[in-house]
Formats: C-alpha cells, structure tokens, sequence
C-alpha cells in the first residue's frame, strides 16, 4: 500500500512538472479579444502564438466554448457538441489547424469572424486554443486541463442590437468581512453582478477619507480591468497600500506588527466610497459607501504600557522624596 502510495505521489509531480513546463512554453498576444461587429458583417483578426522553447513546437488549433465558473472568473471550457452550430463558436473560420513555430520564434495565426444576419444582439464567447499536441474530448470536459500544454485566446463578441447593459454593486466590503483593520494596506472586496445580455467592463474609483473628511487616498477600483459575463457575478480587489507583503502580514511577532502599525501609522474611523461607471460610453454611473475602523492596538499597547510605566516611576519618586522630606524634618528637630 506504501509503495502506491509512494508510486501515485511520483507519477502526480511528474506530470505537474510535465504541464508547468509545457505551459511556459506557450505565449499567446492578446489573451482577450473584444470584437464589436454588426450581424451580417465579417471581420479579420490576428492571434500571435510564440515559442519560448529552444525547440521548434508543433501545435493544435481549436475551439471551445466556455462559461464563467464563480466568482472568481474561472473558465470552463466546454466542446462544440453536433448540432451546435448557432453561436460565436460556429462563426469563427480558419484554414490551418495545426501550426508549427520555431525556436524562440512566433508567428501569426489569422481567423475570422462571419456573424449571421439574424445573430442575437448582445455577448457572445469562445475560445481559440493552441495545444501542444493533440487535445482529447476527455480534455475539453475537464475544463482542458490535462498532460498536455494548452493556452487560450477568449474572444467576446458584441453583437449590435438591442443591447440590454445592467448591472449593481452586489457587496462592497473589506476582505473577509472585517469592520476594522490594525493598519493599511487594506484590501476592498466588490462584487459586480451582470443582469445584461452583454460584458461588462467597470472602471472607477474608491476615494477613502479619515474621520476629519479628508482624502487619505483615492485607489483604481478595477485594477486588473476585471469583465463581468452576462449573467453572472464578478469579484474584484483593489488595495489601499502595497498588498505585496499582505499575506505575510499578521504572521510577525508583537513588535514586528508593531513596527509595521507605526510605518503605515493610521487610527481612527474611516469611509471608502466607491464609484464606477460602465457600458457604452460609460454612460451608466454605480456608487456605494462604508465606513471602518482602523485601530492600531499594538501601538495602542505600548503607549499605554509606556504610560504605567511612567505613573509607576512618578509614584516612586514622590515616595522616595516625601520620605526623604520626612527623615531630614524629624531628624533636624531630633537634633534640637
């Protein structure tokens, strides 16, 4: 049983060390497309697929579908089932379906979109995928991830039409629900739901102020330009502060925390604003405010000990001088 054991945990680093380094040796530019087109039209585009290998790469060209899994803007890619041939998946032409790049080299792979007359208005989406070798249906089912390398190019669509743009700011908050934070950084969560027939793109703002009103900070609010699907619902993060160290933070001992509190010194109440705007022309305005409590208590401690300290030291001291006054009265009049 150990030596399973053993064997199943050997061959599982294998084949991630396998996929990891296949994986790299794949760039494609750009990762997304955004094609407005009117249906009836046509359209030309280009992917460049690069080798980052010191081998020449043979590579498969396909589609897929895809949908949004979570909040978190995971793709399932999905095959093109018989039959299905209504959809961005069924417009998309090429002429080559396998590729070949040399050593460090890269070349262009060009497709193009024929949208039908009677196309929906709104989003459309699905992926061009370059894989090195050849993809199993096993592969696509398992949101294409499988031993060999593959990457993807997604393609949204926007079909003009009769275009539904509606959205709302489901939850605004601090990450993990906190009401107050020791010090910045401070991580904002929102979350952008998509009740449209079309993506959504939100960009905007949070401007935090201190308990006085006054700007601390204004921060980008969608800062990796985050898409909303039709239909579904987007988390995005952005920072106050530098988030590079964020998931160290909390993990010091009490005066290294200390230290950090009094590097990002801030202390009291304090509101974040967020407002976005989004759709055509960013004509479509969304805002939502909180406030919080930041509440550097390790300083707080300190000052506080500092103080006791202090009292204690001061209360010593009149002690030792009021004996000291004592001894030298009594004593002058013992003499007497």
């Amino acid at each position: 049983m150990l030596k399973n054991i053993k064997l199943l945990s050997f061959l599982i680093l294998f084949l991630a060390m396998f996929c990891g380094s296949d994986a790299k040796a794949i760039s494609i530019s750009p990762p997304v497309m955004e094609i407005d087109i009117v249906p009836g039209n046509s359209i030309e585009k280009t992917i460049e697929v690069g080798n980052e290998t010191d081998q020449e790469k043979f590579y498969t060209v396909g589609i897929r579908k895809f949908e949004m899994v979570g909040e978190e803007g995971y793709q399932k890619f999905l095959p093109i089932e018989e039959g299905d041939n209504f959809g961005v998946a069924s417009w998309i032409k090429y002429e080559e379906n396998n590729i070949i790049v040399s050593p460090k080299g890269s070349r262009k792979f060009i497709f193009t979109i024929d949208v039908p007359e009677n196309a929906d208005p709104g989003g459309h989406y699905a992926s061009i995928y370059f894989s090195a070798g050849q993809l199993t249906e096993e592969d696509a089912d398992d949101s294409m991830v499988g031993v060999e390398a593959q990457i993807h190019s997604l393609i949204l669509v926007r079909v003009a039409g009769d275009i539904a743009e509606k959205a709302e700011i489901e939850q605004f908050g601090i990450k993990g629900d906190k009401t107050s934070v020791n010090c910045p950084p401070v991580a904002f969560v929102w979350k952008l739901k998509n009740s449209g027939n079309v993506h959504i793109r939100a960009q905007g703002n949070i401007e935090i102020k201190d308990m006085f009103g006054r700007r601390a900070e204004l921060i980008d609010a969608n800062p990796k330009n985050y898409r909303a699907l039709p239909e579904a619902t987007r988390k995005i993060e952005a920072w106050w502060g530098d988030m590079s160290n964020a998931d160290s933070s909390e993990s010091g001992n009490f005066f290294q925390e200390a230290e950090r509190e009094f590097s990002n010194f801030a202390i009291g109440k304090y509101s974040a604003k967020l407002d976005i705007v989004y759709g055509e022309g960013n004509k479509n305005f969304l805002s939502k405010e909180i406030s919080f409590w930041i509440i550097p208590w390790r300083i707080l401690l300190l000052i506080l000990a500092a103080f006791a300290v202090l009292a204690v030291m001061i209360i010593l001291l009149v002690k030792r001088y009021n004996k000291w006054i004592v001894k030298k009265h009594f004593g002058k009049n013992e003499e007497k």
